[in-house]
């Protein structure tokens, strides 16, 4: 308890070593953590301005010395500032948010998020003294599976909120590798797959996953596997992909049906038929063809 009266808050240099925090020298110190907004303000709706204060001032004292908050509510006033009539608002923030414990008060999730921070250190550390980061192998195809990205619940008998260290953030993956993965998962050669980001970068059109969802659903809605319609895109320099595009109705004959984009014999034999001029460029081959079939499309549409 604190003692009463003038003395009780003597100035800091007068108080006993004792009741003053110890710091303690680490080699790399927390000084950033990512602030979620959202999770503090349902978690601190009942607070007043001045219980938000000592309770933002204790979630960076923490994160600072990375140690918990001394039991010594005098030692505690001091350090934020705080006046006799505070010391009920303070002992409220430290019975909400922290645990007593034998070191002082806790807060699970800063420990954890400490925890982590100094575990990604121990890790770069020896990746730098074994030459940095080790490569990374192609990811092997595996099925789809849904994510779920948003913040989990907290209830209000566990208001510890979700604080996200820089450390964190910079171990997401790139956009452009999560995007490829994106079309690996599925099954589209890595070629293939880097070409047409490509496609879509230059149209300044990137690669979303309900995007993505929709032109898979058209590719094999045209009887195609994923790779064959992300093949016929790049080769085409589609950013997305349409069936009308393409549908065609095969002629009743002995061959085996070929579409006139599947092979570059068909495609010539095609432009024969149509009487598009046959050129080397075999993508702009079927560029020019394909505009031709679809204004050919259109006008019997508009005179039918």
């Amino acid at each position: 308890m604190m003692g009463q009266g003038r003395n009780a808050y003597a100035p800091l240099w007068l108080l006993p070593v004792g009741l003053l925090p110890a710091p303690i020298k680490k080699d790399i110190d927390m000084h950033y953590y990512k602030f979620n907004i959202s999770d503090y303000r349902k978690d601190t709706v009942h607070l007043t301005p001045i219980e938000h204060y000592i309770y933002r001032s204790l979630i960076d004292w923490y994160y600072l010395d990375e140690l918990p908050i001394p039991k010594e509510t005098q030692s505690v006033m001091r350090r934020l500032c705080l006046g006799i009539e505070s010391v009920s608002l303070l002992q409220n923030v430290l019975n909400d948010f922290f645990i007593l414990s034998e070191t002082g008060y806790i807060h699970k999730r800063i420990n954890v998020e400490i925890d982590e921070y100094h575990g990604v250190i121990k890790k770069n550390t020896v990746n730098g003294s074994k030459g940095g980061r080790p490569v990374k192998p192609i990811p092997k195809r595996k099925k789809t599976q849904s994510v779920n990205s948003d913040n989990p619940s907290v209830s209000q008998n566990n208001p510890n909120y979700k604080l996200l260290t820089i450390n964190q953030e910079l171990l997401t993956n790139n956009k452009i590798h999560t995007h490829l993965a994106m079309l690996l998962d599925v099954g589209v050669e890595n070629q293939i797959a880097k070409d047409w980001l490509s496609v879509r970068k230059s149209k300044r059109l990137p690669l979303t996953q309900t995007a993505f969802n929709a032109i898979s659903k058209k590719i094999t809605g045209a009887g195609l596997t994923i790779n064959e319609g992300i093949k016929i895109c790049v080769e085409n320099g589609w950013a997305g992909f349409s069936a009308e595009w393409l549908t065609e109705t095969p002629e009743l004959t002995t061959k085996p049906f070929v579409h006139w984009w599947a092979t570059e014999e068909a495609t010539h034999e095609r432009c024969r038929q149509e009487g598009v001029e046959i050129i080397s460029d075999l993508k702009q081959l079927r560029t020019n063809l394909n505009e031709h079939i679809q204004t050919k499309k259109h006008n019997q549409k508009l005179n039918g």
